[in-house]
Order: C-alpha cells, then structure tokens, then sequence
C-alpha cells in the first residue's frame, strides 16, 4: 500500500513538472497566418513525389500547394503546420486515388480529406484585365474560393483577395509575387472553384491615414525610401493575417519566434527592410514580421529636392557651405517632408559651372555652384570676381582717393595703357554689368 501510495506521489510530481515546464516554455506552438507564405519547394514536402512519372512537390507542386493554402484561407483545415500542410495533403491524396497517372490532380480530390471543402467546377476565364478581375471578384464576394491557371497552364496559384481593382495571390513558387496580373494577363486562362466554410477572410479595415509630415519641421531619416529587392518600403502597415502575425528573430522563417505577435489590424512601423521581411518596433518590442501579411499605408518617397545654399560662388581655398540649403522628401500622396539624413557629393570644382549631387537612398536631386581658379583682370579687391566696387575703387585710385595699398594696382590697368585712370574704371564696370566679357 504504501509503495501505491509513493508511485502515485512521484506521477502526480512528475505531471506538475511537466505542466509547469510547458507553461513556462511552449512547445510546439504551430505558427499562425503562415500558410500564405508555403511554398512548393519547402524542404519538408519539397522531395515527395506523386503520379507514376516521378514529379515532385518542388517540382510540380504548385497545384496541391495552392489548394492546402486554399483549405486553411477558408477555414476547411486548422490554421496549424503541425496538423495540416502541403506534405500532409500530398501523402493523402498518393494513399487515396487523389492524382492521374501522369501527376494531374484531380481537382475535386481534396474533398475527401476535408468534406467542408468542396470543388464547384472548372471553368475558363478570358477578357480584358479589368473583365477578368470582375469575375475574380463575383465569386469571392459569392463566397468561393479560386486556384488561378497562368502561363496558360505552366503554374497554379491560389487567389488570396481583390482590394482596390488588384487580385492579389498567394504564389507556391515565388516570394513576393503577390499579385495575379503580374503574371501575363492572357496566360491567366483558367479558375478552379470550391467552396468552403466560408469564403476569403475580410480585409482589415482601412486605416486612419498618417497625418502629414510638417513640411518645414526637418527629420533625420523619413522612412518609405529603402527599398527591399521583393519591393517592399519602410513606412507604416497593418497587419492584414485573421490570425495576426509572428514576429521572428531575424528576417526569414527559419528563425526563431518570439512569444508575442502582432494581432490582426494592428498598425506597425517597419525600419528596415529585407526581401519580404520587415524590421518592427512596436508596443516598445523589436523583431521582423512577414510582410507577405501586411499592407501599407504610409506613403512612398518618390523624389527629393532641394532648395540651394546661400553660398554658390567659389574661389581657391573655400570649403563648400551648406548654409541655407534644404532637403525635401517628396511623397506618391503629394504630400513632402524636410530631412537632414542626406549626402552629399562634391568632388573637386573645376574652373566654370560645378554639380553638387545630394543623395537620399537611390533618389537624388542637384544645384550649381561657381568655381573660379584664376583671378581675372578688373579684379582690384582681391575677391576674384569683377563687381561695381572694383569700378569705384579703381576710380577712387585714379582721382588720389586712396593709395596704391588699397588695391592690388596689378589688376586695375584693364586697357594696357600703362596707367590707371578712369578709362580703367569705366572698362571694370562694364564688365561688371555685363557690358563686355573681359579684358
């Protein structure tokens, strides 16, 4: 009786030990939302192969991944890896007659894993863009769900949503492919449809738009110039995921999750981006998010400009000066926004008319400066420039006004006449206003 009684004390330890470890550390917990990034290469299913002539997922799989992305968008199959994916549906459609002998599925196959999730019909589309996006969108707005033919039937891609006149996919085979008529319009030929528990999740609401920069108020960095080689900007975005977004270690789903998300319709501000990953800071946490799950709503820098320094003559020994100069961001809204966070390119002036080129990411804008190596005649004052006040000093001069040690009188004899008199002064200002180009 006694030995019961211990084994039983040791179980129940062991259970609470178990609990307790499982509470502090979670273990397991299958990703939220990241069925829109699957891809038909994924090294989990990537290898498996299905038909008799030895197509794999990564080869062949756009289909399938279509549809188990499908399957989750509307609710047919739980949104978790750990019990649902492409590699589980393939195995299931090779154990159950769900493909012909050349690897083709067949469409309405699916079914008979998930009985919610039902093939309606195939049929083919043609039209104009427009023409074809109305189609696109009667049958989500009726509900459906569609797996898009393009290439004229090369690739299959799962149709995500219509937001403003654009279809946006979810591609099995490109990263940051994410919309339909990127791809070719005319190769988009064809639409399974099937019918779910319910149709494409509701978009998040329309943000309230950011306030408009003051103008005039100067910031170091203004986000929405970097630019990531899957196109996305920094800026501000909603998180567009029903079941919200992961936030990762690093830029890419191989790395670690942190044990906080960001939930459905959130706003957050990306600072840097990479492929179709962003860097976030919000509710004072850092991390990278997919951006695959978010829109944005902050404008895009598309140009800057800038208002000129004070200073555009130059001579030798003159550092250039930036004084009084401004840089501007110009937004796709209409909207700009005064920085500092620019360079600046000027190499060494050479005599006559020099560009300064003021660089923000890959967008610039310039002005001109006046660079002036040698001192011309008429200039009497030692400026090297010819002005009205070389004229009245050379005049001065002339009349016994002042001394030889106020002007440099190697500069003041213009007409080489051996003296300096008010012939000179005269040929100094009209140079000065332009009357004659020099000596």
């Amino acid at each position: 009786m006694l030995l019961q009684v211990k084994k039983i004390r040791n179980t129940v330890c062991v259970l609470l030990a178990i609990l307790i470890l499982a509470m502090t550390f979670p273990l397991g917990i299958a990703a939220k939302g990241e069925y829109k990034s699957w891809k038909q290469s994924d090294g989990r299913w990537g290898s498996i192969s299905f038909g008799q002539v030895g197509d794999t997922m990564s080869s062949s799989g756009c289909a399938v991944t279509s549809i188990a992305m499908l399957m989750v968008h509307c609710g047919a199959v739980p949104d978790d890896e750990s019990s649902f994916n492409p590699g589980i549906l393939v195995n299931f459609l090779n154990q159950n007659n769900g493909f012909t002998y050349d690897g083709g599925i067949y469409w309405a196959s699916p079914s008979k894993y998930a009985s919610s999730f039902g093939f309606v019909k195939s049929m083919s589309i043609s039209g104009s863009v427009s023409e074809k996006t109305s189609i696109i969108k009667e049958y989500l707005d009726g509900g459906y769900v569609l797996v898009a033919m393009v290439k004229n039937g090369g690739h299959f891609v799962a149709v995500d949503r219509v937001s403003d006149s654009v279809v946006y996919i979810m591609d099995p085979a490109r990263n940051g492919y994410d919309r339909l008529f990127g791809y070719d319009a005319s190769g988009v030929s064809r639409l399974m449809v099937y019918k779910g528990p319910h149709g494409v999740p509701s978009p998040a609401p329309d943000p309230t738009p950011d306030p408009a920069p003051d103008p005039e108020t100067p910031v170091e960095n203004p986000l929405g110039a970097e630019k990531s080689s899957a196109g996305y900007y920094t800026g501000t975005y909603t998180v567009t995921s029903d079941n919200g977004i992961n936030v990762r270690k690093g830029p890419s789903s191989n790395y670690d999750k942190f044990p906080y998300g960001v939930d459905y319709g959130a706003s957050v501000t990306v600072t840097r981006v990479e492929g179709n990953w962003g860097r976030i800071s919000h509710d004072s946490k850092e991390g990278w998010i997919c951006l695959d799950y978010a829109r944005r709503t902050s404008p895009i820098i598309t140009g800057i400009k800038v208002t000129p320094p004070d200073k555009l003559s130059y001579i030798p020994g003159e550092a250039l000066n930036l004084d009084g100069m401004k840089a501007y961001a110009l937004y796709d809204n209409g909207t700009s926004c005064r920085f500092t966070g620019y360079t600046v390119d000027a190499h060494s002036f050479t005599d006559g008319k020099n560009t300064v080129t003021v660089s923000y990411y890959e967008l610039s804008a310039s002005f001109e400066i006046t660079y002036v190596s040698v001192r011309p005649m008429g200039d009497v004052n030692g400026d090297y420039r010819v002005n009205a006040n070389d004229a009245l000093l050379t005049l001065q001069f002339s009349v016994g006004k002042l001394d030889g040690a106020a002007i440099d009188t190697g500069f003041a004899d213009v007409n080489s006449s051996g003296s300096i008199d008010a012939t000179d002064a005269l040929l100094i200002l009209q140079c000065a206003v332009g009357k004659i180009s020099g000596f």
